[in-house]
């Protein structure tokens, strides 16, 4: 009986060792350097499996609920999202959310709503903000741009220029393919694309953030071939990480390399 035993330990012993060396197999280079092992795959972002290359793993951390939100906790980016484009009140309401931050520190201005529209006024504010010290704690921002102002092409790129100057990492996101709440939403992302001013530009696929499926319509009439070029990476804002590989595919599919993603959801 105890031969039995002793036989049975040590064959399921020999399984789960087996099982292992299975999981830690090489499943995908991620940008050619570092390989990617199917357990850190079913590791990557909570649980979810992520199998296409993503260098760079984010979240929106919302800073109105409470307590906030823990995160993916193989972040390598994280954004205080307060919603508001004048600076010191999107700093004021970030401050909660900035002790939870996981990864590079990144603070957003502007957003969907009215709060978020841009002005001069607002990217002034931004300006004066990054040059006076005051996000000397973030390593990034996040410009969300989805509404405003005409005739901004100028005092955004004098921006993007700004921030990189100061060492800050710049991601420009959209609605969709382009904003969807400014008049020459064409022109402003066909300087956005051309940007050596910005590190990566992220279309959100979604809408109400809180669909079940990536949403992959366009805005303004900003048709998604017009990505093909872009000198910032793509990386997509989608509603939660189990969508990224639908995405990378998608992709792929009509040329646009992606480089990663940042998850909406809470």
């Amino acid at each position: 009986m105890r031969t039995v035993g002793l036989f049975c330990i040590i064959l399921l012993t020999g399984l789960a060792a087996g099982f292992e060396g299975n999981l830690t197999k090489e499943v995908r280079q991620v940008d050619g350097d570092a390989p990617v092992t199917m357990r850190q795959a079913e590791m990557a972002s909570n649980g979810v499996r992520q199998v296409y290359p993503a260098s760079l793993v984010g979240y929106y951390a919302w800073t109105w609920p409470y307590p906030p939100t823990p995160g993916l906790y193989s972040a390598t980016m994280s954004v205080a999202f307060s919603g508001w484009t004048n600076a010191r009140t999107a700093l004021d309401r970030s401050k909660k959310v900035y002790p939870t931050l996981k990864g590079d520190k990144y603070i957003a201005f502007g957003g969907g709503t009215e709060p978020g529209r841009f002005t001069r006024a607002g990217i002034t504010s931004i300006n004066a903000a990054i040059s006076g010290g005051l996000l000397s704690g973030y390593s990034g921002i996040v410009y969300d741009v989805e509404a405003g102002d005409s005739g901004l092409r100028g005092d955004f790129a004098r921006s993007f220029a700004l921030a990189k100057s100061y060492g800050f990492s710049v991601v420009v996101t959209v609605s969709h393919s382009a904003p969807y709440g400014i008049g020459d939403a064409g022109t402003l992302m066909d300087s956005f694309l051309s940007s050596r001013n910005i590190d990566y530009i992220s279309p959100q696929l979604y809408t109400s953030g809180t669909e079940f499926s990536n949403d992959y319509s366009i805005s303004s009439g900003y048709g998604w071939y017009k990505y093909q070029n872009s000198y910032p990476r793509v990386v997509v804002s989608i509603v939660h990480a189990r969508l990224y590989d639908d995405a990378f595919k998608y992709f792929r599919n009509i040329g646009i390399p992606l480089s990663g993603y940042i998850q909406w959801a809470q």
